[in-house]
């Protein structure tokens, strides 16, 4: 009892020291006489700004964690403040600062605030419990929460980042009192151990091999980890494991949220079937589940490809030109001959002139002096392929969205004798797709 009086009186006093850090130095009072969470990172607080008369959540990091994680996550904030589209589902950042606390200085985050996390939802909302997981709908619940999801996982994706840490204690729930299902909106928060791999790769021959350190420190959570992630080798397709034990959370209520931990483990097994046990017998959801679950993440949809599977959508333009004008930015990855440095870049149309432009953008090099290749493994030998029509540029990014692979591009700043770059052209599509 006493070690348990002593642990709570620590962690009082941890917080008192917060709440007064906060008020002298940033005009900021927090509300509650409890942080909103703790965890190895340090806490999150409620607190309002005197200025402003608005609430927020600030995250204040402890001295103790590594630097590294506690610039990524600033800057994958950042980066994702840039483009309004990060807004609908990707907790949005404010500012940040250091403030001392007692005779130590600590990182503070400040954050839009959000009223609960997904599984405290789940378990203590009254809208919440097995009634929501059952519901009919429409939307039936986990429609409406994974499609968020997924639709946050798209746009951390398609700027280069990588969540690593997807599970229900990091799915937010914005709404203070969903009254119905189509009122819940969630975001994707917690980027500590977050990370950009857009130039981070390492090539080994034409294929493209992301080397990245281990995620270190384990908890209950690792039941939602990939199991590549025990490696130093994997890339996006993580975070779509650890959707697909998200949506496996969402589709299955257990009374007893101690059980999750035998549940998960015996799922990441294959011990049983997600059909035998989640509440609808859908079998579009079994499959996909079953899909994202699979170990070798080659084997994975992308999170985009995994919308496009669940919620496809339900209009298409009938102008094919304004289509493709409206279409996401597509990324690619440009590299300059003779470099092994990367540049990450993107398209929204797919011609000539946009990609020439976006390569000048992403190396310096002139677009009248850019000889465009691209690099791929054809029938286990190494390939570059013309870049000089709009067709080519169509081709090369519709046969890469099928085979779910990022396009490599070389540019070469002189031009040089097409006899001499050992270039293997197809006539078509069919040609090339019948070759990879």
């Amino acid at each position: 009892m006493s070690t348990f009086i002593n642990v709570m009186d620590k962690e009082t006093a941890e917080f008192t020291k917060i709440k007064y850090a906060l008020a002298f130095q940033r005009e900021f009072y927090c509300v509650g006489d409890k942080p909103l969470g703790k965890g190895a990172f340090g806490h999150v607080v409620k607190a309002s700004c005197r200025k402003e008369g608005r609430t927020y959540a600030i995250k204040v990091i402890n001295k103790d964690t590594k630097v590294k994680y506690q610039e990524r996550e600033v800057k994958a904030l950042v980066t994702f403040k840039l483009s309004e589209e990060s807004k609908r589902n990707v907790i949005e950042y404010y500012a940040s600062w250091l403030l001392q606390v007692g005779d130590e200085q600590r990182l503070c985050i400040q954050m839009e605030l959000c009223s609960v996390s997904l599984e405290n939802f789940v378990y203590e909302n009254k809208i919440g419990g097995p009634e929501i997981i059952q519901a009919q709908g429409p939307p039936r619940f986990y429609h409406q929460v994974f499609q968020q999801i997924l639709s946050g996982l798209v746009f951390i994706h398609s700027i280069r980042w990588v969540h690593r840490d997807i599970h229900p204690g990091n799915i937010l729930v914005v709404n203070p009192n969903p009254q119905q299902i189509r009122d819940i909106h969630v975001k994707i928060a917690d980027f500590g151990l977050a990370r950009h791999i857009g130039i981070e790769y390492e090539v080994v021959g034409l294929t493209i091999v992301p080397k990245l350190e281990k995620v270190s420190h384990f908890s209950r959570n690792a039941l939602f980890r990939a199991p590549e992630l025990k490696n130093d080798t994997y890339d996006f397709k993580v975070d779509v494991y650890s959707a697909g034990m998200m949506l496996y959370f969402i589709s299955r209520y257990l009374e007893n949220k101690n059980e999750w931990n035998t549940e998960l483990k015996d799922l990441k097994q294959r011990k049983f079937q997600p059909k035998e046990r989640i509440f609808y017998k859908d079998e579009k959801l079994s499959t996909l589940i079953n899909n994202l679950l699979q170990e070798d993440p080659n084997a994975r949809l992308s999170a985009r490809r995994a919308k496009e599977y669940m919620f496809p959508t339900q209009t298409t333009p009938k102008d094919s030109t304004d289509a493709k004008e409206s279409m996401p930015k597509t990324p690619f990855i440009v590299r300059k001959e003779n470099e092994q440095d990367f540049s990450q870049c993107c398209l929204n149309q797919f011609t000539l002139s946009a990609i020439t432009a976006e390569v000048e953008r992403g190396t310096g090099v002139k677009r009248g002096r850019q000889v465009l290749r691209e690099e791929r493994m054809v029938q286990g030998e190494k390939k570059r392929i013309k870049i000089e029509h709009d067709d080519n540029v169509k081709d090369i990014f519709n046969i890469a969205a099928q085979k779910e692979r990022d396009v490599v591009v070389v540019v070469i700043e002189q031009p040089e004798d097409d006899d001499n770059l050992e270039i293997e052209e197809f006539s078509s599509v069919e040609t090339v797709m019948e070759s990879t």
